[in-house]
């Protein structure tokens, strides 16, 4: 009788760890997705950063090398190729700067998109052999700006200031 009774207790004992473990677990769990709550800002913060401020770097490098991308986009067969490179370069300053702000983005990341599939797509038409570094910067670019589009620019953007400043102000004068 003793031995049933060793069995017994230790699959006991064992049953009684693979809850605990289990309860463990699941604390863990909960805490972990109760941080990832608080940090809801994060992920678009980041996002509008890095796009925004890669891509006004490149628009930047642009305006100072006009003649170069003119060049280029003559060769390209883009019609009115100077204007076409100001326009470029100036709106890729601009609408990023006011992407990393988080300053009317939604509105601001749509031209971005269109000149950087536009740009991109005669980068890799110019170029028999295009490197494939093109095709997955532009991928991971359009990814966040499309993200941005429809996510919107996140708690921590003067988008969100704004809303929020315009509904504080319509239900102080509703009251």
């Amino acid at each position: 009788m003793g031995v049933f009774s060793e069995a017994g207790s230790a699959e006991g004992n064992r049953v009684m760890f693979l809850r605990n473990a289990a309860a463990s677990l699941v604390r863990v769990r909960d805490r972990f997705l109760s941080v990832c709550d608080r940090l809801q800002w994060l992920p678009p913060a980041l996002g509008r950063l890095a796009i925004g401020s890669n891509l006004a770097i490149a628009g930047w490098r642009r305006l100072h090398y006009v003649d170069k991308v003119t060049i280029f986009l003559i060769q390209a067969g883009v019609p009115a190729a100077h204007m076409m490179a100001v326009v470029f370069s100036v709106s890729d300053c601009l609408f990023s700067l006011a992407v990393v702000l988080g300053l009317l983005t939604r509105l601001t990341a749509l031209p971005l998109l269109i000149s950087l599939v536009s740009f991109s797509s005669v980068a890799i038409a110019g170029h028999a052999g295009a490197p494939l570094s093109i095709l997955f910067d532009t991928s991971i670019y359009v990814a966040l700006l499309v993200w941005l589009i429809i996510s919107g620019p996140g708690p921590l953007s003067v988008d969100w200031f704004i809303c929020k400043r315009c509904a504080d102000s319509r239900s102080k004068k509703s009251q």
